[in-house]
């Protein structure tokens, strides 16, 4: 220390200030490096889901590099978004019952950005029931209403989505929904054990309380004020960006705002919840909701022209775009396969806009699910059995929508209708069977020339393969065998980029058409085939054969005449669990962009991690986990959420109840079916039985039996609620 010392008193006094200077500024340096790199790192978080990799990873093969996927953020840091920094969603509180209110609360969301708050049903699309803009510190706060419709009970627990405008940032958080009756919801992590508000008599009764707050919204962009909860309603005026109006009503679903607004017409309009921020929304009513400008009339006995034979569709054309009055045109359709363009579907009778067509047909199905495909340029709106399954009487550009529906075996009338208002005019409606095969249907043979039958039978998810050598599954051996996937998959217009790699060959048809033809020995290489493909339904075909060593396939396609869109992830979990019981994680509620998702990759903030569209993970400790979940598509692209959920440790006071609902499927008007809750079952003792029978009836019991008056399809739901609160519903159509 002497020697220091003396060393440095020899110093001159610019010398010490010069050095001091010195390490001040060393300092300084190594504090904004820190900063900028973890500002990096949380860049390259948010910028993820847009990037666009220059080889696809689904075609990774023995001979063709893959392109390897980031690992998921870990507890180490490693490209991990500081939890301080992403932007989060919190629910107050995260379980309610229909009807009632919860606060959407973000921190840390980019400053002035506007943001959108939904509901993500299992089937698309998501229901967006309110917006806001960021403050300067980067917050929100906005309250949405738990939805009234009895559907979203059995979607329990519903991921509440919030995204920005351009939809690059996300969060989300799982709202419980609870039935009103049988008990109060379960309470909110974190809250009083007692749940119980007791109102004691006010010795100030007397004194005129406060008035309610009034709800109101302010418009967060240029909204049309239209006469009914829709597009389709009349537009009755405008509010300007940042413009408020008292609301007064709303729709069930909450997603349409009924506003004081004077008209020529009348006193009130309607706007849609997804442009506005709205407020002090608790006690909103339920308003009667309009019937739709042009009301589908029902389906008039037309009389039979002279000369018409109806063997295949039905075709009903009128001359205005509202199915009124008697058809200008009947006629015999083989398909409900058009594009007209900009013409007519028949010159001289029917315009080119502004007209409208009813289809009807009786098909006889074998037993199965199935899914319906329309795609349209304006509306459509289709029926099965008299069951609507896609209502969409919007004007829009050429949109493919789809419907699931179970059919038992025999007739089913199917009726379609459609209109056209401007522009080009289409309209194709096609199905396929989901059941057994909703992906790609692959069938292996035990030869390489896909001679007779197929040894083995599959769905599977994409075709991504490297079996190096080893046999694909039960039957089929390791050399020599064969294979061939078919799928029909639902196309927007546009140029699309197909890839296939495989060792050995491989045969490639889009609808019939061979575009790939390497039916030979030996690796193919990536084989690219740049095609443009018109909007619709198409088939694809994949054959494949395989001689001796090697074997690996790979199939993907994008669309190269504009940006990739790529996925969206959403999990679906419940908030809390127990120590040692297993909890389900779902993302199937993700949303696949230009290509299918093919990769579900899951982080449970333990140590341990898994993949899977659906899995179930045990927690060993209590505590709160950030549980995240990574898709990937086929084109490489991905995106990433995550939830958080409290583990407790007092298994019988947190452990839900397993509601089991037994009873027939099919009953006959006037004749009593039987349904038992016997078989469901809870750590903590069971106290009630709630039923609703889908008819506007209920009932209490372990064993109920009901009587329905009319014909019809009936959703019968049991609730049980344990002794510790808790419940949990199952369902019987």
């Amino acid at each position: 220390m002497s020697n220091n010392k003396g060393f440095l008193s020899s110093w001159s006094t610019i010398e010490k200030l010069l050095l001091g200077a010195v390490l001040l500024l060393c300092v300084l340096a190594g504090l904004v490096a820190v900063f900028l790199g973890g500002e990096f790192f949380v860049r390259e978080e948010r910028a993820q889901s847009d990037q666009t990799p220059t080889v696809v990873a689904g075609l990774a093969t023995a001979t063709v590099p893959a392109v390897e996927s980031a690992p998921l953020p870990d507890a180490n840091g490693d490209q991990e978004t500081d939890e301080l920094t992403a932007p989060a969603i919190t629910l107050d509180p995260s379980a309610g019952q229909p009807g009632s209110t919860v606060t959407v609360t973000g921190e840390n969301w980019p400053a002035g950005s506007r943001v959108v708050v939904s509901l993500v049903p299992s089937d698309p699309p998501a229901f967006t029931v309110n917006s806001a803009v960021v403050d300067q510190d980067g917050r929100f706060s906005v309250e949405i209403i738990v939805p009234t419709d009895t559907r979203w009970l059995d979607e329990s627990p519903v991921p509440v989505l919030v995204t920005t405008d351009d939809n690059t940032i996300r969060a989300q958080a799982m709202l419980t929904i609870v039935t009103p009756d049988g008990g109060a919801p379960p309470p909110t992590p974190g809250s009083s054990n007692n749940n119980v508000i007791i109102i004691s008599p006010d010795p100030n009764a007397s004194r005129t309380p406060p008035p309610p707050a009034v709800a109101q919204l302010t418009t967060t962009a240029n909204l049309n004020v239209r006469s009914g909860p829709g597009t389709n309603f009349d537009i009755l005026g405008v509010l300007l960006l940042g413009q408020s109006a008292e609301i007064i009503g709303r729709n069930a679903e909450s997603t349409w705002w009924q506003i004081k607004f004077p008209s020529a017409t009348q006193d009130f309009g309607w706007v849609s919840a997804q442009y506005v921020q709205a407020s002090n929304i608790a006690n909103v009513p339920i308003v009667f909701v309009p019937p739709p400008p042009t009301p589908t009339p029902p389906p008039p006995t037309a009389t039979p022209e002279p000369g018409v034979v109806i063997t295949d569709w039905r075709g009903e054309y009128f001359d205005n775009d509202s199915l009124s009055g008697s058809p200008a045109l009947v006629r015999n359709d083989v398909a409900i396969s058009f594009d007209w363009g900009l013409g007519s579907p028949a010159p001289g009778i029917i315009p080119v806009d502004f007209f409208s067509v009813r289809w009807t047909r009786t098909l006889n199905f074998a037993a199965g699910t199935y899914r319906f495909f329309t795609r349209t340029d304006d509306g459509v709106r289709l029926w099965v059995d008299g069951a609507l399954l896609i209502n969409q009487w919007n004007e829009q550009s050429p949109t493919t929508f789809a419907a699931d529906i179970f059919l038992t075996e025999g007739n089913h009338d199917i009726r379609m209708e459609y209109n056209e208002l401007t522009g080009g005019a289409v309209a194709v409606l096609s199905w396929q069977r989901i059941d057994t095969f909703p992906d790609w249907k692959a069938e292996y043979f035990s030869n390489p020339d896909l001679a007779g039958a197929p040894v083995l039978i599959r769905n599977e998810g994409s075709i991504n393969y490297n079996w190096n050598g080893n046999s694909p599954g039960p039957g089929v051996p390791g050399e020599n065998f064969s294979a061939r996937w078919t799928r029909q998959v639902p196309f927007d217009g546009g140029d699309y980029l197909f890839r296939i790699t495989s060792d050995d060959g491989h045969r490639l048809w889009i609808d019939n058409d061979l575009i790939s033809d390497r039916w030979q020995g030996g690796p193919t290489g990536v084989i690219e085939i740049q095609r443009n493909v018109s909007s619709g339904i198409h088939q694809l075909r994949v054959e494949y054969f395989q001689r001796v060593r090697e074997s690996y396939i790979g199939f993907s396609w994008q669309r190269t005449d504009r940006p990739q869109q790529g996925p969206i992830a959403v999990i679906r979990s419940p908030s809390e669990g127990v120590t040692g019981q297993p909890v389900r994680f779902d993302g199937g509620r993700s949303r696949q962009g230009d290509s299918p998702i093919d990769r579900y990759e899951w982080d449970f903030d333990d140590g341990t991690r898994t993949k899977g569209k659906r899995v179930d993970h045990t927690f060993d400790d209590p505590g709160t986990y950030r549980v995240r979940l990574r898709v990937t598509d086929q084109n490489g692209l991905r995106d990433t959420t995550d939830v958080r959920i409290t583990i407790k440790d007092d298994v019988e006071e947190t452990t839900f109840p397993t509601a089991i609902l037994d009873g027939p499927s099919t009953g006959t008007v006037g004749q009593p079916v039987a349904f038992s809750g016997n078989r469901s079952f809870s750590l903590s003792p069971i106290t009630e039985y709630n039923w609703s029978f889908g008819d506007g009836t209920t009932a209490r019991g372990p064993q109920v039996s009901h009587t329905y008056s009319q014909e019809g399809s009936y959703n019968v739901v049991l609730t049980v609620v344990a002794q510790n609160g808790l419940r949990s519903s199952d369902n019987l159509s």
